[in-house]
């Protein structure tokens, strides 16, 4: 189980902006298959943080995912505003028996994953604008 709170690190440099603060979730729900934490911020928003997992006969799935929701102002009328969400999750699929050899082996594919989708989110971090760029410019 992970700590209660559970505390993420934030940490980004844009041209405008400079934030470095940790986001403390308490823990709203445990099951033998998943917990959430869930917090507010100032600004109203609500963050919801789920980290999951699933056993099948075939594949192991691990998700964690954070889901924020709150109030936006519209595209059209910055002045008017409505109800938005926006969710990001990472989902490793695995499987429970394989080509696999060791858990050595599995535990290193599993490293070279995360540092995959590790060094993606790093880039995004040097590069605020890649996600901009690929949610919604489209680009690939």
């Amino acid at each position: 189980m992970l700590a209660d709170p559970l505390v993420l690190t934030r940490d980004y440099t844009t041209l405008t902006a400079n934030a470095a603060r940790n986001l403390s979730l308490a823990c709203s729900e445990r099951a033998a298959d998943h917990s959430s934490y869930r917090t507010n911020d100032s600004f109203g928003n609500d963050y919801n943080f789920r980290v999951a997992h699933q056993y099948g006969r075939t594949r192991n799935r691990f998700t964690a995912r954070l889901d924020i929701s709150g109030i936006a102002a519209t595209v059209a009328d910055p002045t008017l505003y409505a109800q938005a969400s926006q969710s990001c999750y990472v989902v490793f699929d695995c499987p429970s028996v394989g080509p696999f050899l060791t858990l050595n082996t599995i535990t290193n594919i599993a490293r070279e994953q995360i540092v995959g989708v590790g060094s993606f989110l790093v880039s995004v971090g040097a590069d605020p604008t890649l996600l901009t760029r690929i949610v919604i410019a489209g680009e690939t």
